[in-house]
């Protein structure tokens, strides 16, 4: 888990709440917390919506989801449409355009975001990407610096078709915030709120993240396949990348086998996507705990706020703010959600991560996590088990807090 846990100078304290009202900070209202929410919170209506009219005269409307980084999205209307086949930018002049993107026509080992910069690149003012199938609509998580609105399969093949042989541009653009409903769907009978006071979540190697160890040339945002790329020239020549300095080192070498075993490890896109999340410098407060009934027993929910950004503290203006991580990291989670296989995978080697990622998760999504992982994951261990066998080993004391398990896979101890 690419988080340390720390106790403020004050200690923490709790306090019971009727409802989410009673809470420090109501991720509902906070302007702090809305790029966390979209359609797979849960609300059918769409979060966006725009609209195209075509040299015909005639007009279509699209459900959309935007994307979770921050970008100037006030001027779109106007703003032509060109569809990119193949997805090869480089070929066209997109000068002020709205670039059309196909997920299907996206290598596996090329991100979005290194596409949007592409786009960007070649002068488009925003993209729209068609999914690569399926009625769900999915925030666009990745890194990118112009707006990108994600529409499904179905209707990418409808304004594909509807723009042969003639020009169109959007006619309009327009956001809904359905937080409202997405509350009603948090508060079921039965559920507790626990406000709490000095809990912190700080990422993993404050001072010297990887997304600080990389060179900067410009104000551009950094994409998956720079973080990748920089790691695998580095990682074994910067010292703040060795085991012995760095946690996220650690966190790879506890999983690099089974990484390069799946084909991760070697996928700019897949494994700069973590490299990327895990690699960013932020403090998060614990708000208030969640617990509710569930479908397997009593389930917990953490909200987490930003403290502040160390950006200025430590001199860079680079640095991404805790509150845009927070959205990139909830619109990624979901992604891994709904890969069914990856999930239950993750579920039986992982359960104690996975429920960790589903309860920061929980009040965006209404996740179920289960509170009784989660009250052990913060619960002091009570001592080393076994003997490090790996070089990495010597240099984590907490490689060996992990269940004492038998053939049979059942937890002997815990």
């Amino acid at each position: 888990i690419p988080y340390s846990v720390r106790v403020g100078t004050q200690g923490m304290s709790f306090k019971l709440g009727q409802s989410v009202e009673d809470m420090p900070q109501n991720p509902f209202r906070s302007a702090c917390h809305k790029a966390c929410f979209g359609p797979a919170s849960g609300v059918a209506a769409p979060w966006t919506e725009f609209s195209v009219q075509f040299e015909d005269g005639t007009f279509q409307t699209y459900a959309a989801a935007r994307q979770a980084f921050p970008a100037d999205r006030s001027n779109l209307v106007g703003v032509r449409l060109i569809h990119v086949q193949e997805n090869q930018v480089t070929r066209f002049d997109l000068g002020g355009a709205a670039a059309i993107l196909s997920e299907k026509q996206k290598a596996g080992d090329v991100s979005d975001g290194f596409l949007v910069r592409e786009a960007q690149n070649a002068g488009a003012k925003c993209v729209i990407k068609i999914g690569g199938g399926g009625s769900m609509l999915f925030c666009v998580p990745e890194p990118m610096q112009i707006p990108c609105l994600a529409i499904t399969e179905e209707d990418g093949k409808r304004l594909l078709q509807a723009l042969q042989g003639q020009n169109a541009f959007m006619a309009s653009y327009v956001e809904h915030d359905l937080r409202k409903e997405v509350q009603k769907k948090r508060s079921e009978p039965g559920t507790v709120w626990v406000a709490i006071e000095g809990l912190h979540l700080d990422s993993v190697d404050m001072e010297h993240s990887l997304s600080r160890l990389i060179p900067r040339e410009s104000t551009r945002l950094l994409v998956y396949e720079d973080y990748f790329d920089f790691f695998q020239q580095r990682k074994d020549q910067d010292e703040k990348l060795s085991p012995g300095q760095s946690k996220l080192r650690r966190i790879l070498e506890s999983a690099w086998k089974q990484l390069k075993r799946v084909g991760v490890a070697d996928n700019p896109a897949q494994f700069g996507k973590f490299l990327g999340l895990a690699g960013q410098s932020c403090s998060f407060t614990v708000s208030y705990a969640r617990f509710s009934p569930g479908s397997k027993g009593t389930t917990c929910s953490l909200l987490l706020s930003e403290v502040e950004s160390l950006s200025s503290e430590l001199g860079d203006l680079l640095q991404i703010q805790p509150r845009v991580v927070q959205a990139w990291f909830a619109h990624e989670s979901v992604y891994l959600a709904l890969m069914g296989n990856f999930t239950r995978i993750i579920e039986f080697a992982a359960p104690s991560l996975w429920n960790f990622l589903k309860c920061i998760q929980g009040e965006y999504f209404g996740w179920e996590a289960d509170a009784w992982k989660i009250v052990k994951l913060f619960t002091a261990c009570t001592g080393p088990v076994g003997l490090p066998t790996e070089t990495w080993q010597w240099d984590d004391p907490t490689w060996c807090i992990v269940d004492e398990k038998n053939a049979l896979g059942m937890v002997t101890k815990s």
